[in-house]
């Protein structure tokens, strides 16, 4: 215990105070740089509430035990359960409701206060207190491993983080109930010195934890970015590409079929110059969102410029693809799109296209379906025309912007 005897109690728990502090300081930079980033305001009062409950515990001389035992443990548990709401948060997933925490803080007040006041044990609340810190640690790192990504390090490392903290404490209350002198304890005793310079390594292993889920984040945010169409919020052309030809290869390998579709809605032009271009962009938006209702989950649906959309569809022959067209046409033209108190109607042309991946690539199949398009154009527009073979197929190539 030689080691433990030069080491202070007090300053050890100041040393968590500056650097829990550090770590609020941080997220304030992070909120004002980042603010669309979800979960980082509850981690912040989370470590708010850790803050206030060690300042309390600085202050056990000079305040009532009240405040500097029951309420310093209540906050840093309360600590812990922020940070696991903003866990959940940040994984998108719904904040559970607060009934069942607050259920346990009544009896956690009650324990304590039974354990200060009318039967005094250190060892009784020590143990409750880090048995509490132990399930919420092991909380918060099940739900930060549930993000099982090709980019899951940044999970997986404060998940990593959060179990060790949660095996550390689950340690400390077993071999709280074994400590035969209580007064040692938290006065000058080794445990309670072990237990803050823990405490110190975790706060800095918690805090690059941090900036691993925030640098994930925004790894997540600029790759959506640079594959999705920011007014549809579907794929652009450069996903596209990647998609189809992902699409084409299954279809060699496991010897099915891949259908496309290419949309185009009938005298766009005319819906800006007489409504706006405000009034444009929202029927892009909403006729995207009518696209992406219509289809299965393995369908892809992209918008490849302009007013002009590309649906694939896997497993899919041009029989079935013609009724899944007609029934996206016939959605559209009775639809009544709504802007600024104005109804926009419009309808759409669909050229279809299908192929077996044999011989064909993905360039040559868009300019089938091009050609498909140009026909139902011409043949008067709102309707759905398959590739018939012709060998006057457009020039026009598909290459990623």
């Amino acid at each position: 215990m030689d080691f433990f005897e030069t080491l202070h109690l007090q300053t050890l728990i100041s040393v968590n105070i500056v650097l829990v502090t550090m770590v609020i300081l941080a997220h304030l930079v992070l909120l004002l740089w980042n603010p669309s980033i979800p979960g980082v305001p509850l981690w912040m009062a989370g470590n708010l509430s850790l803050i206030f409950g060690f300042v309390l515990l600085v202050l056990r001389s000079h305040l009532p035990m009240f405040l500097s035992i029951i309420l310093a443990n209540a906050l840093i548990v309360s600590g812990y359960y922020l940070i696991f709401l903003g866990i959940r948060m940040y994984m998108g997933k719904k904040i559970p409701s607060h009934k069942p925490f607050i259920a346990f803080m009544f009896f956690y007040l009650l324990y304590e206060g039974y354990f200060t006041y009318y039967f005094f044990s250190l060892i009784h609340r020590a143990t409750f207190s880090a048995l509490s810190a132990g399930i919420m640690s092991f909380l918060i790192s099940w739900e930060t491993s549930q993000r099982l990504t090709s980019r899951a390090i940044p999970y997986l490392s404060v998940a990593g983080i959060f179990f060790l903290h949660g095996v550390f404490n689950f340690l400390r209350s077993f071999l709280l109930l074994f400590t035969p002198q209580e007064i040692p304890l938290f006065q000058g005793g080794g445990m309670a010195k072990l237990l803050f310079m823990e405490t110190i390594i975790f706060i800095v292993a918690m805090t690059l934890g941090y900036v691993f889920l925030i640098s994930a984040r925004l790894v997540e945010r600029l790759k959506t970015q640079a594959e999705i169409d920011h007014l549809t919020e579907l794929f652009n052309t450069r996903a596209l590409a990647k998609l189809a030809d992902k699409a084409l290869a299954s279809v060699r390998r496991n010897n099915s079929v891949l259908s496309v579709l290419i949309l185009d809605i009938d005298h766009f032009k005319g819906i800006n110059d007489n409504y706006g271009h405000a009034a444009g962009d929202k029927v892009l938006h909403d006729f995207a969102r009518i696209l992406s209702e219509g289809l299965r989950p393995s369908d892809v649906v992209g918008r490849i410029g302009g007013e002009e959309f590309l649906i694939l569809l896997p497993e899919t022959g041009k029989e079935e693809a013609f009724k899944v067209a007609e029934r996206l046409r016939s959605r559209v033209e009775e639809m009544n799109f709504r802007h600024e108190g104005y109804s926009i109607y419009f309808t759409i042309c669909i050229g279809i296209t299908s192929t077996d991946g044999r011989d064909k690539s993905f360039d040559l199949i868009m300019r089938e379906a091009d050609t498909a398009l140009y026909q139902a154009k011409r043949e008067g527009r709102n309707r759905v025309v398959p590739y018939d073979g012709s060998d006057h197929i457009q020039r026009r190539l598909f290459h990623p912007l």
